[in-house]
């Protein structure tokens, strides 16, 4: 297990994307400061943790990459490893001829800000280096952190992973990418896409594509991991929770729900509480269950960089919550 250590106070933040004054607002809406290069609390027993994301669609990504690894390289904050930075590695990493990553139009968009702001064909091998020491979750006994979905089989087979390559290396990266279907790609490749991603089912094959925030046509959606019933509707495993106009009015097939192990290995309710970005959210923050607190609203959409300040032994509340807009 990658442990986060013992801290009386977290301040845990969501998806930055680019968006340096966002961020600079916030921590020192928390009250860290700038000194000796990094942001830093007064109180030696509060930290903030990071939920990835860090790069793509922003005007100031190389600054919000400098903030980050200083308060990590400070000990001032923990960070962990997201799609974004994994996708990074992915495009650059060349394998028996191909990209582990294919460089297609839709990725090439989806990264070219980055590519853009760091100058060059790939991000920076510094930059790539670094997002290599992300761990892809972070927990104690009391909490747990991570970028899209808890599942603990998934944390078991990273964790596996991670000790045979010896850390987030080049043979690693080609497990967890294998060529072929995605059926077909293995325990590590499911592992990566859930805990990095978030879980997904497919669309019945006779069903429309759904246009996702960025205008892509998918044949999947994307699930809630939590809060779920025993045999739930495309419309129960929406998430983010919204109109649920042109799903499919039926059940989930059985194998759907067996192949992403929901709903019977749904967050359980008496389990710390996880804390993740990823999905996009909007409107009114707060969690979505009691131990179920999503962090990512949206900033690189016209929303707000979010924090929710976590103490040891104490319930979250609206209180809990500190915006940057």
């Amino acid at each position: 297990m990658t442990h986060l250590g013992s801290f009386a106070c977290l301040d845990i933040i969501g998806d930055i994307h680019g968006y340096a004054e966002d961020l600079e607002f916030l921590l020192e809406r928390l009250g860290y400061r700038e000194q000796n290069g990094a942001y830093r609390h007064e109180d030696r027993d509060r930290c903030a943790v990071f939920l990835g994301d860090f790069i793509d669609r922003g005007s100031d990504i190389k600054r919000v990459l400098r903030i980050v690894r200083a308060m990590t390289e400070a000990g001032t904050a923990h960070a962990v490893l997201a799609n974004h930075e994994f996708n990074a590695i992915a495009y650059a990493t060349l394998h028996e001829g191909r990209f582990l990553r294919p460089h297609t139009p839709t990725h090439e968009w989806q990264h070219r800000h980055t590519l853009e702001q760091l100058g060059g064909l790939a991000v920076p091998d510094h930059w790539l280096d670094w997002f290599r020491t992300l761990p892809p979750y972070l927990a104690n006994d009391e909490v747990r952190i991570v970028h899209a979905c808890w599942d603990p089989w998934a944390v078991a087979v990273i964790d596996d992973a991670l000790a045979r390559h010896g850390g987030l290396t080049h043979d690693f990266m080609v497990e967890a990418l294998p060529s072929g279907p995605p059926a077909e790609r293995g325990d590590l490749f499911a592992a990566t896409e859930w805990l990095l991603k978030g879980k997904e089912v497919p669309l019945p094959a006779d069903h429309a594509p759904l246009a996702d925030k960025e205008g892509i046509r998918r044949r999947r959606m994307r699930v809630r991991w939590f809060g779920l019933p025993p045999e739930p509707t495309y419309a129960d495993m929406l998430f983010p929770l919204g109109s649920t106009a042109g799903l499919p009015s039926e059940s989930v097939p059985g194998e759907a729900l067996k192949a992403v192990r929901l709903p019977g290995n749904a967050y359980p309710v008496d389990a710390p509480p996880v804390f993740f970005g990823h999905y996009w959210l909007t409107g009114s923050v707060g969690p979505q269950a009691p131990n179920v607190i999503c962090l990512d609203y949206s900033v690189a959409r016209g929303g707000r960089l979010v924090a929710c300040t976590w103490r040891q032994g104490e319930p979250i509340t609206p209180a809990s919550f500190t915006t940057s807009r």
